[in-house]
């Protein structure tokens, strides 16, 4: 997975910024702050995700 964080004015670094993941565009128009918290759910729902698929079911007790 590719973020890609891109001020909406090129060469203002106060200015309001896009995110992009992969070559799509998910968020415009936000301060530093709000894709700061974007990234990090993006991130923890990836670790997430990961933890599940690599999880063992759960096995049957005795007497199921």
């Amino acid at each position: 997975m590719r973020l890609i964080i891109e001020p909406e004015v090129p060469g203002d670094s106060r200015s309001l910024f896009r995110l992009l993941v992969g070559e799509k565009v998910v968020a415009e128009g936000m301060t530093a702050a709000q894709i700061h918290i974007l990234v990090g759910d993006i991130l923890e729902k990836g670790a997430l995700q990961k933890e599940a698929a690599t999880a063992e079911p759960p096995r049957p007790s005795i007497g199921e």
